[in-house]
C-alpha cells in the first residue's frame, strides 16, 4: 500500500466515536436518503471521483476513482493515488463470486462479499470514495452492513448556492467513519438531487484529515458490458 494511503487510513481509524442523541428527519435528511434510496434502489452505479486529500500540514495528495457495480455483485474498481511525480493504481474487479485485487502489481483473490453491491452504494452515499477503499483494497469487516458501519447523524440545511454551473443545496451532518467521526458538508445539485461535491474533516488528538471529493460523474441503470467484469482463468 503507498504511504500516502496507508496515513489517509491510519488517520481516519485513529478517531473513536462519541454517543450521538437521535436526530429527527427534517428536510436535510430527507434530501440525503432520498439520494441514498437512488443509490441502493439501482441495478447498477457507475461513478468518476476526484478527490483531494490533506493530512495535517503535509501538502494535498490527489486520488481519483473510477467504479462501476451492479446488482449481482460485479465489480470493476480503479484508483489512482498521486505520490509524488508518480502515481499508484489500485484496481478490483468481481465477476460476482470471486474478487480479484491488484495493489502496486500483486493481486490477491477471495470470496466476493454477498453484499457487495449494497455496501459500496452505501458507502458512497454516507461517506463518499475513501470509504469504498478500505472495503475493496483492504476487504475489512465483511459480515458488517453498511449502515452499522457508517452511522449518520446531526442532519442540517445549509444554503443554496452555485457550484460550477449548478445551483446547489448545503447539506451538514455527522458520520460514523472507521470507528471514528467525522464532520461532513455535502452539495446537492437541486434540479438532479445527485451530489456534486463533498467534503469530510477528521480529527484525532492533534491530527486533522480533510477531504474533498469531486463528482464528475455519477450514473444509474445503465447496461454495463459482462466482459469488463470477467477474470482471467489464473493470476501470473
Amino acid at each position: 500500500m503507498s504511504r500516502t494511503l496507508f496515513l489517509l487510513l491510519s488517520a481516519i481509524s485513529a478517531l473513536r466515536p462519541e454517543p450521538e442523541p437521535l436526530q429527527d428527519i427534517n428536510g436535510a435528511e430527507a434530501q440525503f436518503r432520498a439520494l441514498e434510496k437512488r443509490l441502493l434502489d439501482a441495478d447498477s452505479v457507475s461513478v468518476e471521483i476526484d478527490i483531494e486529500t490533506r493530512f495535517n500540514s503535509q501538502p494535498p495528495a490527489q486520488l481519483k476513482l473510477n467504479a462501476a457495480w451492479q446488482r449481482d455483485n460485479r465489480l470493476k474498481y480503479s484508483i489512482d493515488v498521486a505520490v509524488g511525480t508518480a502515481t499508484v493504481t489500485q484496481t478490483a474487479v468481481s465477476d460476482g463470486k470471486q474478487l480479484r485485487v491488484t495493489v502496486e502489481g500483486k493481486s490477491e483473490r477471495r470470496a466476493a462479499r454477498a453484499d457487495l453491491f449494497r455496501i459500496m452504494s452505501g458507502s458512497l452515499s454516507r461517506a463518499g470514495a475513501v470509504a469504498t477503499i478500505p472495503i475493496v483494497i483492504e476487504g475489512d469487516r465483511p459480515n458488517q452492513p453498511f449502515d452499522e458501519r457508517y452511522k449518520v447523524s446531526g442532519f442540517e440545511l445549509g444554503k443554496k448556492e452555485k457550484t460550477g454551473d449548478r445551483e446547489t443545496q448545503e447539506i451538514f451532518y455527522t458520520v460514523e467513519f472507521l470507528r471514528g467521526k467525522a464532520k461532513g458538508t455535502l452539495w446537492i445539485d437541486v434540479a438532479t438531487g445527485l451530489p456534486v461535491k463533498r467534503a469530510l474533516v477528521l480529527t484525532a488528538k492533534n491530527e486533522v484529515t480533510r477531504y474533498l471529493e469531486t463528482i464528475s460523474k455519477l450514473r444509474f441503470n445503465d447496461k454495463l458490458d459482462p466482459k469488463m467484469f470477467d477474470l482471467p482463468p489464473k493470476d501470473e
